[in-house]
């Protein structure tokens, strides 16, 4: 059981616990959180944080699943939830209001937890105090631990199925570039295209928006995240060995890639198009060949059909259009 500082004699006033609990079950940190609060007061109340978006890695369970958990443990516990706010200050504004109208009148209550737990944020007008914690399992590895578990029961495949269908429908967001060799004396500028391992035709240096390799973009005052991005797929994939110049948008389209066709999330991609400046670009990530075009050959749609992947059509075409713009030809 979790100490204070001072041991409580008499059961008095009302207890508060507030917190996530994303586990598969409450932990002996979680437990020992409980039994101490309930030990102290006469009454007690538990307030779990409840995210404006459902099934996510941070937070995989809804409301229900951690009240349910919950009270089969401690049956006459009083669950409530408290949903996200923007700012600290109207999150404890309106933790005081779930709490005034479920205490009785002129009654003390005291917030409860651990170390890093939501004491730090709260600015309310009620008592705090930090337990000491005993034992302590995080609810993160915790997560991360079932990710590679994979259940064999008719629950399992329920809860599965509810994660997804509690999602929203997703855009996910990819970079597209055409990278351009306007400095070719025959044939007319040239286009850099890409071919992975499996695919017979070719499409644009590109992939998926990574948010982990985004940072660096924030400080970077030529690029925005998007450009950054771009950036960073050409660089992947044709071995760091090339440097180009200023990226350029295009436009943003959506995608008829073949793995969402059926799906209703799908994915959207930011075009862009920079000139080859300079180096020997060599085949790198998951590009398993790399081969200078005829741009002036794609206005033929023969062309364009033998030589690119399908899903890359529409991007072509705009590319095509914005030549003719930079008056690369006529």
């Amino acid at each position: 059981m979790l100490k204070t500082q001072e041991e409580v004699v008499e059961k008095e006033g009302v207890g508060i616990i507030v917190g996530r609990f994303h586990v598969s079950a409450l932990t002996k940190g979680h437990t020992d959180l409980f039994d101490s609060v309930i030990a102290r007061h006469q009454k007690v109340l538990c307030i779990i944080g409840l995210a404006p978006i459902k099934a996510t890695k941070i937070n995989p369970l809804d409301f229900e699943a951690r009240r349910r958990m919950i009270a089969e443990q401690y049956p006459d516990m009083i669950i409530f939830y408290i949903k996200d706010q923007p700012d600290d200050t109207t999150w404890s504004r309106n933790l005081d209001d779930i709490i005034s109208d479920n205490i009785p009148p002129a009654s003390n209550a005291t917030l409860y937890g651990s170390r890093d737990s939501c004491l730090s944020y709260y600015s309310g007008r009620y008592n705090t105090k930090e337990l000491l914690q005993q034992s302590y399992v995080s609810g993160t590895k915790d997560r991360s631990n079932i990710s590679y578990e994979a259940g064999n029961s008719e629950d399992f495949r329920k809860g599965v199925i509810w994660a997804t269908q509690n999602q929203y429908d997703t855009a996910f967001c990819t970079v597209d570039i055409a990278i351009i060799n306007k400095d070719v004396i025959e044939g007319g500028p040239q286009l850099l295209l890409g071919r992975k391992e499996n695919e017979k035709k070719f499409r644009f240096i590109g992939g998926f928006i990574d948010p982990r390799k985004t940072e660096n973009s924030r400080n970077n005052r030529r690029d925005d995240v998007f450009q950054h991005n771009a950036r960073r797929e050409v660089y992947e994939e044709t071995g760091y060995n090339m440097e180009i110049g200023t990226i350029q948008h295009i436009g943003s389209y959506l995608m008829d890639d073949w793995r969402y066709r059926s799906e209703k999330s799908k994915i959207i991609t930011s075009f862009y198009f920079a000139y080859y400046e300079q180096g020997r670009p060599e085949p790198t990530d998951d590009i398993y060949e790399l081969k200078w075009f005829s741009l002036r050959e794609f206005v033929c749609d023969k062309y364009v059909k033998e030589n690119l992947e399908v899903v890359h059509y529409e991007l072509m075409q705009e590319l095509i259009k914005r030549a003719k713009i930079e008056k690369l030809f006529k």
